[in-house]
């Protein structure tokens, strides 16, 4: 299998506090296949996740994440899309 991300925090802004303002926003994109049996034909799930996050505060952060499968061997084949929203909260 094989995995490629590639990460970016936006970093705009011709002052000091819009480049503060867009410190708090990430982005992230991630391609990824796992193969189950390398000699079966068929048997990877291919994925592409294209995530954008946000942090409110040091501990509360929002993610809102669209997966794409291209395919899925357990799915046969089928493509499907998700969205996932995740809400983080590290204070305890």
């Amino acid at each position: 299998g094989y995995l490629i991300e590639v990460d970016f925090v936006p970093f705009f802004g011709s002052t000091q506090k819009s480049r503060l303002e867009w410190q708090n926003w990430e982005l992230n994109a991630q391609l990824a296949s796992v193969f189950l049996d390398v000699e079966r034909h068929g048997s990877d799930n291919t994925f592409l996740t294209l995530e954008v996050a946000r942090s409110f505060t040091d501990k509360l952060t929002l993610r809102v994440d669209w997966v794409h499968d291209f395919h899925t061997a357990t799915g046969m084949g089928v493509e499907d899309d998700k969205i996932f929203l995740s809400l983080y909260y590290y204070g305890l």
